[in-house]
């Protein structure tokens, strides 16, 4: 299975050991050669974000399996969760957001918080995320902060499960 981003990497190990089954890591430098291979049948298949491989689904080249996340994925409505699909519990998704240093003053992360999600909420700006494949949402700094604990938590259990090493 290639997996050229840590994401795959570590949602595809933790899925392999979940389900029971051994599946063989194939490196890739990026996503692309990852999923020419996939659409060529070189490799079975691949763990990927919706906004690397949305335009190959939708264009017939490629076929979704199933979602990593716990619930349907807005981008894909139609797609069982593999957690639906004989693996209970298993919610991976891949996520960015903002962060500053440490010390930066409380007044000023307000101040930056409001003013982007005053453009990330906005109905034109969660279109054209999902358009090209991101399922988006803002919070709070507090919010965001308790995700981060969480996400480490988790993807540390992931990460054990699955047998992978830190380099």
């Amino acid at each position: 299975m290639p997996r050229a981003i840590s994401t795959g990497i570590v949602a595809g190990g933790a899925m392999a050991a979940q389900a029971g089954v051994e599946m063989t890591h194939v490196p890739y430098r990026s996503t692309p050669p990852a999923i020419t291979d996939v659409m060529a049948g070189r490799v079975t298949c691949m763990i990927v974000d919706a906004s690397s491989s949305l335009g190959n689904v939708k264009g017939g080249q490629l076929r979704v399996l199933g979602v990593t996340t716990q619930r349907r994925s807005k981008l894909l409505p139609d797609i069982l969760p593999l957690a639906e699909l004989g693996l209970p519990g298993f919610d991976v998704a891949a996520w960015a957001g903002l962060i500053g240093p440490a010390r930066m003053p409380p007044a000023m992360v307000a101040s930056i918080n409001a003013d982007v999600r005053s453009v990330w909420d906005r109905p034109e700006t969660v279109k054209r995320l999902g358009d090209i494949g991101f399922d988006g949402f803002s919070s709070t700094p507090e919010e965001f902060a308790g995700f981060i604990k969480d996400e480490i938590v988790k993807w540390g259990g992931m990460a054990r499960a699955a047998g992978i090493e830190p380099e």
